[in-house]
């Protein structure tokens, strides 16, 4: 009401735009609240309008279509659903519940097979990065939460997978794996190894920290003072690599 009061056109379709935003979030990630607001479970603004839009439920939306699917897929109605004999799914770095719900609920049915890149051979659903073990223990005795970091780089950047391979063991599956240690020739095999094997190196006798050894560049850092030079600098490494290395083509190379 505050951001509306004397406000224009323009606001107000903002604040739409914000609203169906959030609503089409809802719908992937909180089915259950949409479902919950149609039964009329909540009373507050956001439920009231999600009622005023949808009917109370006469519109038939995703989350709708995928309880429908999933109840013909239970009946048998297998070739009404149009499956085919085999899914396979590749590249995935997450899928929120809701979807893996879907998919689970097909894998009754049908085989689906999940191809997924996971950096990690053992258990890491637990660990977490430094910043959160000590938000966490400000309330509770860090030996009572069993919080560890496992791998320091693992846990701070890994969070999206480690949550989704948490969720898959939840699921019943077959598993097979195909790990294969890098060694430690070069400074990215070794980390590579130690996300592996979660580990962080140097951290006890086991597994000494790993000197870098002359004209290793398997990880290098640029310092550029701006986006710019980053660029050329970018450019003029990628030359000098295919100068160096004739097998290497343009289709080996990625850019993030």
């Amino acid at each position: 009401a505050d951001y509306l009061r004397g406000g224009d056109d323009l606001r107000r379709f903002h604040l739409a735009e914000r609203i169906a935003l959030l609503f089409d979030e809802y719908l992937v990630y909180r089915p259950d609240w949409i479902l919950a607001w149609e039964e009329g479970k909540a009373d507050h603004w956001q439920a009231r309008l999600w009622r005023g839009m949808t009917g109370g439920g006469d519109v038939r939306h995703r989350v709708q279509l995928a309880e429908e699917f999933v109840a013909a897929l239970r009946h048998g109605a297998r070739g009404a659903a149009g499956l085919p004999p085999r899914v396979s799914l590749f590249g995935l770095t997450a899928l929120p519940p809701a979807h893996l719900q879907l998919f689970a609920a097909i894998a009754e049915t049908v085989d689906v097979h999940l191809f997924l890149l996971n950096p990690c051979q053992e258990y890491w659903g637990a660990i977490r990065d430094a910043r959160e073990i000590a938000r966490r223990s400000v309330h509770e005795a860090p030996g009572n939460l069993y919080l560890e970091s496992g791998n320091s780089l693992l846990a701070a950047l890994g969070k999206p997978g480690r949550d989704f391979v948490d969720t898959l063991q939840d699921l019943e599956s077959l598993q097979e794996t195909r790990f294969e240690d890098p060694g430690d020739e070069c400074l990215l095999h070794a980390i590579q190894s130690d996300l592996l094997s979660l580990r962080t190196r140097g951290e006890g006798d086991d597994h000494p920290r790993t000197p870098v050894r002359d004209g290793d560049r398997s990880v290098q850092v640029h310092s550029c003072h701006s986006a710019v030079r980053e660029i050329e600098v970018l450019h003029d490494q990628l030359l000098a690599l295919f100068e160096s290395q004739p097998g290497l083509m343009p289709a080996d190379v990625v850019v993030m």
